[in-house]
C-alpha cells in the first residue's frame, strides 16, 4: 500500500457540503441580502451574509455560543465548504447581532416564513 500527500484541504466538517448545496438551491444568500439591515461601510468589513451563514454553519457544527464558532476559523476548509470568504471573529458576530436585534423577527419571517394554514 502506497501512501502520499496532496494539497487538498480536508476537514472533519466536510459533511457541511450538503448544507452549502441546500443554501445555494434555496437562494438563502439572496434572501439574507434582502432581509439583513446591515450596510457595512468599511472596505475591510465582512459581508453580512457571510457572517450570518458562518454563524448558522457554526450551530450546525455543534457550537452553542458565539465564542465557540470561533474555533471553526482555525480550520481553513470550513469557510470553503460554507462558501464564504472566512469565518468572522467573535467581535464581528457580536456587532452583527447587536445591529440586527430590532429587526430579528422581520428577518426570521422573511427567511423562514411560517406555513399558511
Amino acid at each position: 500500500m502506497r501512501m502520499g500527500f496532496t494539497d487538498q484541504r480536508l476537514t472533519a466538517h466536510g459533511g457541511l457540503a450538503v448544507w452549502t448545496r441546500f443554501v445555494t438551491e434555496r437562494g438563502l444568500r439572496q434572501q439574507l441580502r434582502v432581509a439583513l439591515p446591515h450596510a457595512p461601510t468599511s472596505p475591510n468589513a465582512c459581508d453580512p451574509c457571510d457572517t450570518a451563514l458562518g454563524f448558522i454553519g457554526g450551530i450546525l457544527c455543534g457550537a452553542d455560543k458565539l465564542a465557540r464558532v470561533a474555533h471553526l476559523a482555525h480550520d481553513p476548509a470550513v469557510a470553503e465548504v460554507f462558501g464564504i470568504e472566512a469565518i468572522p471573529s467573535q467581535s464581528t458576530r457580536s456587532r452583527f447581532f447587536a445591529q440586527g436585534a430590532p429587526r430579528s423577527s422581520a428577518i426570521r419571517s422573511h427567511v423562514c416564513p411560517r406555513p399558511s394554514a
